[in-house]
């Protein structure tokens, strides 16, 4: 028993769990960072190579707020292109702050992308506005001292 309360204590959040809500409450206050953008992105983030959690990005153009969330939504247009991405929780950050693009980490095998590749492409420009650079460390920075501290 003591073993798993230290292994809790030591495993830290992924960074998708951090940063997806973050970016869901951005694009929400300023819908036009989508730009015309639609179609549903499922993103399935892994950890040494094993699936760890899968998020739904689905964008609906400036119309309608964006829905990012773990949970499949309901009610998506069939029409709607689908963009699956496989992504190291590792590299997540370095792909929504720009210091890692989507065709060279393609290129690489950093990332791996199912359907429509040139849509897939759009969610790294979709995530760079929503939360450039420097809010994107900022927070991090924030939301890992606070899980520090508990």
């Amino acid at each position: 028993m003591v073993k798993h309360s230290i292994l809790e204590k030591s495993s830290k959040p992924l960074v998708a769990s951090l940063l997806f809500p973050e970016i869901q409450k951005e694009l929400a206050q300023h819908p036009e960072l989508v730009g015309n953008v639609k179609g549903l992105f499922v993103i399935i983030v892994l950890q040494k190579k094993v699936k760890k959690q899968e998020w739904y990005v689905l964008l609906r153009g400036r119309e309608q707020a964006p829905v990012i969330s773990q949970q499949k939504p309901d009610g998506v247009d069939k029409s709607l292109p689908v963009g699956i991405i496989e992504i190291e929780d590792k590299d997540i950050y370095k792909f929504i702050t720009g210091g890692m693009y989507g065709i060279k980490a393609l290129a690489q095998g950093n990332i791996k992308v199912a359907g429509d590749l040139q849509f897939a492409n759009e969610l790294e420009d979709v995530f760079y506005k929503a939360g450039g650079v420097a809010k994107t460390k900022e927070y991090l920075a924030k939301a890992l001292a606070k899980k520090s501290k508990l």
